[in-house]
């Protein structure tokens, strides 16, 4: 098979525009090593190329489909109860609800229309399923070529044009369930054409250690995070605001643990004595009383350190954001790149 014609797509980023979201991302993460951003990034201009076939494939299938329903049903359970001052066992009778599925056999031969993406050699891959996409979005010129397709190439466009068809039909199969999905059927090519993507490598190093990064400038939304050698920890000691609050209030707690165990007594001997009976729900109001205040002033502290820990934790990562920012700036004024205001690069507005 000939191919003839080439789609090569327009980019969405330019190099410089690449650059700067790359370091921008790169400035975000709290855990970053400032140093990264000095180093030296070379950028370079490169295409991939794809073979996008489009196919007729024909389909037979058959699985399981199940509808779900709501079905009423009586258990018994066995619950404890108190009678008689004795806990018992006591068996009830219960209604319940439960889904049921029913299940029943599905089958049908479909046929139509999809396409499928593969690199020049013939492989599946990110880049490749990213582009499948997109690629109806995108902005293309068209221009002339002459490929030869060998056979093996011309096969696995097959085999993934029927794929895709046959994916598409299990999406959309009947039922809220399905299982046991089989199908068999062939795929003939119709057409097919190169597309040709353009990329940007981003190489640099940092201590020691080089980085090339791939970036497709048809996609704005890209994400590369940091490796583990380019991040620094923000040096940050939280405190154990649990422990601080609990030695602050450690007396208080004393004291209430006290005044519960002197209800002990009191409670053994207020069935022999009605005044004792009256000291004990004296000693069970302080108690209480002691317990509500001890949670109240217990909680409000721990609040409170907590919201100064807060704003510790935020200062300090504010601080390293303003190191970091600064040398941003200095980076993007190296690479003749637009500048960015520090509230535009930490999403404060």
């Amino acid at each position: 098979m000939q191919i003839t014609k080439k789609q090569k797509f327009i980019p969405l980023l330019n190099p410089k525009e690449t650059l700067k979201k790359l370091l921008i991302q790169f400035s975000q993460d709290e855990n970053i090593d400032k140093e990264v951003l000095k180093s030296n990034f070379q950028i370079e201009e490169f295409e991939k190329s794809f073979i996008f076939f489009v196919g007729n494939a024909e389909c037979k299938y058959s699985c399981g489909i199940g509808f779900n329903r709501e079905e009423s049903y009586i258990a018994t359970e066995t619950r404890k109860e108190l009678i008689n001052g004795k806990w018992q066992n006591v068996t009830k009778q219960v209604n319940k609800t439960r889904t049921i599925t029913d299940w029943s056999p599905h089958s049908g031969t479909e046929s139509g229309t999809d396409n499928t993406i593969l690199s020049i050699d013939g492989e599946y891959d990110r880049d490749a399923l990213d582009i499948q996409n997109i690629i109806e979005k995108l902005e293309h010129e068209e221009c002339d070529c002459s490929i030869e397709v060998s056979e093996n190439l011309l096969k696995k466009g097959r085999n993934g044009v029927f794929e895709s068809f046959a994916v598409g039909i299990k999406m959309n199969l009947p039922g809220d369930k399905q299982r046991d999905f089989s199908c068999s059927g062939k795929a003939e090519i119709t057409s097919a054409h190169i597309i040709s993507i353009p990329f940007y490598k981003i190489s640099y190093a940092h201590n020691g250690k080089e980085r090339i990064l791939e970036i497709n400038a048809c996609k704005p939304d890209f994400s590369v995070p940091l490796e583990d050698c380019e991040k620094s920890p923000l040096k940050y000691q939280p405190l154990n605001t649990q422990q601080i609050a609990g030695e602050k209030f450690k007396k208080l707690a004393k004291v209430r643990n006290i005044a519960w165990i002197s209800i002990i007594p009191f409670v053994v001997f207020a069935a022999f004595h009605f005044i004792l009976s009256i000291l004990s729900c004296v000693v069970i109001a302080v108690a209480i009383f002691l317990t509500v205040k001890h949670a109240k002033l217990y909680s409000a502290y721990k609040k409170e350190l907590d919201e100064i820990e807060k704003k510790k934790r935020d200062s300090i990562l504010d601080d390293k954001h303003k190191e970091v920012y600064k040398v941003l700036c200095e980076t993007f004024k190296n690479y003749e790149l637009e500048p960015c205001s520090f509230e535009e690069v930490y999403h404060l507005k």
